[in-house]
């Protein structure tokens, strides 16, 4: 691996030996990586700074002396061999273990013990999501239109990935949303599916009312994970309960960009929500409030125990 000959000159020199004597090895634990790291960082971002002040002192002529432009975070996961999201998601579980041991500790053993890092830190961002999930409650109200992303649980690996990192609801639980109290007698359903979930998706619009009508389907930009064939879509189902038709005559295929959160969806699909239907507008799940949207869920009071979701 080449690195930058400025930024390593600069370092000190039993910082170095460490790097080449533990890191180049490629036997330290996860743990001790975030060790390295912390090490590190400070010498790295003192450079950084330099380079900043230094990128800031006109020459003669009146021009920059040229310097390369890099993030610490990227400079400290090349010296220790690794990514800096791969660094990041160690530090989260570090972090996590160090603030809760009891809670926490396993995942940062599990984590060393293995020498990987995935399964450590999906558990620590399930867990985290089922504690925020468990303060839910459904909110009262009724509305013209209703978005629902459910979080699938998937079986037996139909998704071609590993397990998710957040929690997810069963189908029998799915049956169980206040849909129906939350719709208006003459209401639209935009009700989110995988390919591998689409059954469980037309049995569930049925069974909260509302009559299958046409799909919307978002054509993503890359392909994804699959069993028998990789993913490049995800579909809405749209379905009427009573007699409502759309402001406007669409196309059903749109496309858009992935989001950087899981379940994030892309803006073309709330244009479309808003160019064809109705206000007001619930979205059931929502991880990004959004104007003119109301969450349908909200954290529950403490003494309001029956209310809240159950996962």
């Amino acid at each position: 691996m080449t690195f930058d000959p400025e930024i390593m000159k600069r370092l000190p020199a039993e910082l170095l030996a460490e790097i080449s004597e533990n890191v180049f090895r490629k036997d330290l634990t996860p743990s001790e990586l975030d060790a390295a790291r912390r090490l590190v960082e400070p010498y790295i971002a003192e450079v950084a700074k330099e380079r900043q002040r230094e990128g800031g002192r006109r020459k003669a002529g009146g021009k920059l002396p040229a310097a390369k432009k890099y993030k610490t975070g990227d400079v400290v996961a090349g010296l220790l061999g690794t990514s800096r999201r791969q660094l990041e998601k160690i530090a989260e579980v570090v972090d996590a273990a160090k603030a809760d041991p009891q809670r926490f500790g396993k995942l940062l053993q599990m984590m060393d013990r293995q020498g990987k890092v995935y399964d450590a830190h999906r558990h620590l961002q399930v867990i985290r999501d089922r504690e925020r999930v468990e303060k839910l409650k459904p909110i009262a109200g009724r509305f013209r239109t209703l978005i629902i992303d459910p979080p699938w649980e998937y079986d037996d690996n139909v998704a071609g990935q590993t397990q998710p990192n957040y929690t997810t609801i069963d189908f029998q639980g799915l049956l169980r949303l206040p849909v129906p109290e939350w719709a208006e007698d003459n209401c639209h359903c935009y009700l989110w599916t995988t390919n591998a979930m689409l059954s469980s998706a037309l049995a569930l619009l049925a069974s909260w009312g509302f009559k299958y009508k046409t799909m919307l389907t978002w054509h993503k930009p890359h392909a994804g994970l699959g069993v028998y064939f990789r993913n490049q879509t995800e579909h809405i189902l749209f379905g009427v309960k009573g007699r409502l038709g759309t402001r406007d005559n669409l196309a059903n295929v749109f496309d858009g960009a992935v989001g950087r959160t899981h379940s994030e969806k892309p803006d073309k699909f709330y244009e479309i929500v808003q160019a064809a239907s109705y206000p007001p507008y619930g979205e059931a799940f929502l991880r990004k409030p959004r104007d003119g949207f109301t969450n349908l869920y909200q954290e529950a009071a403490q003494d309001n125990e029956r209310c809240r979701l159950t996962v």
